[in-house]
């Protein structure tokens, strides 16, 4: 979520750096610091309820809802109790005032300028205040925090996340696959609207005033991320003889207004989630930092985004002009042979599997969105070897000798071997969504484990390589 080079250039033509009255210790809560609500063909999730009782009740439980959510006590997770919290930068401080949370972090205005004109641009030591937190990223494994930067509402990022399992802050720059950097800003608005909301829109205006006036049709990932803008399906479903005739259409038939992923074939209910769940560039960028995206569930994913592929697996030579602004942007998402290594981009994964030349895999092979599991949301099917072995039926037959393992032991499920944790993201090693087959050469050539190795701790690659 940091901010790109491209981004920051870009941003420098639309941004005014706040000066003046850094001498403040506080500033006063003011309504439109976060997102502005959009309803220009969009509901929000509330109206699906009375007609969907067990999708909605099921998408409420879910991680999605609450990925974005704007600042409550029943929201914040975060220990913040008056500690001191030491990134090796500045001394920063958290507290909770009544229902507000407040942060003693640097002005928002100096790091912005210090990332936009360079380390000499900007006085030293950092100005600093008490600041409102107003939103919330991530409700699972950590949560990031959000102050308010500027005009408009743009926002940036706390230093410091609450790591949920670990019950303690912890610097954002500790939690990625890069070594840490000072002052690093992350920009919420043109980075993580894009997925950690419905139907964002980043509002920069080229050459039409400063601020930055960012609209969602909803915060967190809710019912129109993956059904598209619902006006027309809940206006004409409020007909109660076309209520009464969708009871007959057939199933796979298209709703009405709305797309439902399951009438899909598993490519394009793939790309519902691949919108988000991908490394990907937009393919017009001044107009995604003016309006978004553009790509609504349903529809051609390509003629909103490029997914990005390693040079080891395809040529993309449109990639060259994200590289010049940031020549670590493959290295910090792929292994050397073109297999994504960090979460949330599980679709490369995915599209570069074998299995993806059947028209029907994908992403709900194994996952469903409104089933019983919350935390992976793998559907009963995907919990077990029945995922894989409704397609390599006759490995199924004598699957010991195939895996080499007791049926019993961990060693015999097909994701052990076919999708080891090899991604990392959110402080933890995650499945590898690319299948493939394990070997000696991908931990010899790429340094990525293998997964024999990552359950036979006390065995060395000549002993891997001998058994493979």
């Amino acid at each position: 979520m940091a901010l790109s080079m491209a981004a920051l250039a870009m941003a420098a033509a639309w941004s005014r750096v706040e000066r003046g009255a850094r001498e403040r210790s506080s500033i006063a809560w003011r309504d439109g610091r976060t997102p502005a609500e959009r309803d220009d063909g969009w509901v929000g999730s509330d109206a699906c309820r009375a007609c969907h009782p067990a999708q909605h009740a099921s998408w409420h439980a879910s991680f999605h809802r609450t990925m974005t959510q704007r600042v409550a006590p029943e929201t914040v997770i975060g220990a913040f109790d008056g500690r001191t919290l030491d990134d090796g930068s500045f001394a920063h401080r958290v507290e909770r005032r009544g229902d507000e949370f407040w942060v003693y972090a640097i002005e928002p205005a100096w790091l912005m300028k210090r990332a936009l004109e360079g380390p000499d641009a900007v006085v030293s030591p950092p100005p600093a205040r008490w600041q409102r937190v107003v939103m919330s990223t991530g409700a699972h494994n950590m949560q990031m925090y959000w102050v308010p930067a500027g005009d408009g509402n743009r926002l940036v990022a706390f230093p410091f996340a609450w790591s949920v399992e670990g019950e303690m802050w912890v610097p954002n720059e500790s939690t990625l696959l890069r070594p840490r950097e000072p002052y690093v800003v992350y920009g919420w608005n043109d980075v993580c609207v894009k997925c950690h909301a419905v139907g964002g829109e980043p509002g920069f205006e080229l050459g039409e005033g400063p601020a930055v006036q960012t609209r969602v049709a909803e915060l967190g990932i809710a019912c129109e991320a993956c059904h598209g803008p619902g006006a027309e399906h809940v206006e004409g479903q409020g007909n109660p003889l076309r209520r009464y005739m969708a009871h007959l259409r057939e199933a796979g038939e298209a709703e009405l207004g709305v797309v439902n992923p399951a009438s899909l074939d598993g490519h394009a209910a793939s790309e519902v989630c691949g919108q988000c769940h991908s490394a990907s560039l937009s393919t017009d960028d001044e107009a995604w930092l003016r309006r978004g995206s553009g790509y609504l569930a349903g529809g051609a994913l390509e003629k909103a985004l490029r997914i990005v592929r390693h040079p080891a697996r395809a040529d993309q030579p449109w990639i060259e002009d994200t590289l010049d602004g940031d020549p670590d942007y493959l290295a910090g998402r792929f292994w050397g042979d073109g297999m994504i290594r960090i979460s949330g981009r599980e679709f490369n994964g995915t599209r570069e599997s074998p299995c993806w030349q059947d028209p029907d895999f994908g992403c709900m092979s194994c996952h469903e969105l409104h089933g019983e599991e919350v935390v992976d949301q793998l559907s009963e099917v995907g919990r077990s070897d029945q995922a894989c072995l409704q397609c390599h039926a006759s490995i199924g037959e004598s699957l010991s000798t195939h895996t080499r393992h007791d049926l019993a032991g961990e060693g015999s499920r097909c994701v052990n071997c076919h999708m080891p944790p090899t991604t990392y993201g959110l402080l933890k090693g995650i499945r590898s969504h690319e299948i493939s087959v394990p070997s000696v050469e991908e931990s010899v050539d790429y340094g990525r484990p293998n997964a024999c190795n990552i359950c036979h701790l006390d065995r060395d690659l000549a002993w891997t390589a001998d058994a493979l």
